[in-house]
């Protein structure tokens, strides 16, 4: 079996991240990777930011407070520190597909995984998944919907990768327990499909 992925896209607060966890305790084979994992390192680096003892901070160190303005950020939030490093330093140096050609050098290193990507907000980045081998029929794109959340000030927004052949499915995040059953049974499907 090759590596399969299933990328989810929202806006921020809208169940991403729950979907993709969902699917890695639901499934052996399931690995969680993000394209911002490498933004978020190159981002603390370029802060100087770390552990007192010098060890790297987490990716995922600012998630809580990743709207609040902090002084690490001088006085921006994480969230705009890690947009901003992005569109205006790694997007204008290497192209609008950086994060996706950085994203497939993992994949590419596993066998057999299926890779869950609880953030996928730029087209640029799906086509670079098909551009590097990946057939259309082993990506599976699931748009969360949440009552209340929004793309107001993130520089993502829905996709409409159809026109790539890859399967689109909405999920509304309503409601934890149910959600959690529509990705469970979403993946299932499409995987044994």
């Amino acid at each position: 079996m090759s590596n399969k992925i299933i990328i989810f896209n929202g806006p921020p607060r809208s169940g991403k991240d729950t979907g993709g966890e969902t699917i890695s305790k639901s499934f052996p084979r399931a690995k969680r990777l993000k394209f911002s994992d490498p933004l978020k390192k190159a981002t603390h680096a370029a802060f100087d930011l770390r552990h007192v003892d010098g060890r790297e901070l987490d990716v995922d160190h600012f998630e809580r407070v990743k709207d609040v303005p902090l002084t690490e950020f001088f006085g921006s939030t994480p969230r705009q520190a890690y947009i901003n490093y992005s569109e205006l330093h790694m997007k204008v140096l290497y192209g609008k597909d950086v994060w996706g050609h950085i994203f497939m050098n993992t994949v590419e290193r596993h066998q057999d995984t299926i890779f869950t990507v609880p953030e996928g907000g730029f087209i640029e980045e799906v086509e670079t998944i098909l551009k590097r081998g990946i057939p259309a029929k082993d990506v599976l794109f699931i748009r969360v919907r949440r009552q209340g959340c929004s793309f107001e000030g993130d520089s993502r927004s829905y996709l409409n990768p159809e026109s790539l052949g890859i399967e689109v499915l909405d999920l509304d995040n309503t409601e934890l327990f149910s959600y959690q059953n529509d990705v469970i049974s979403t993946a299932t499907s499409w995987l044994n499909s």
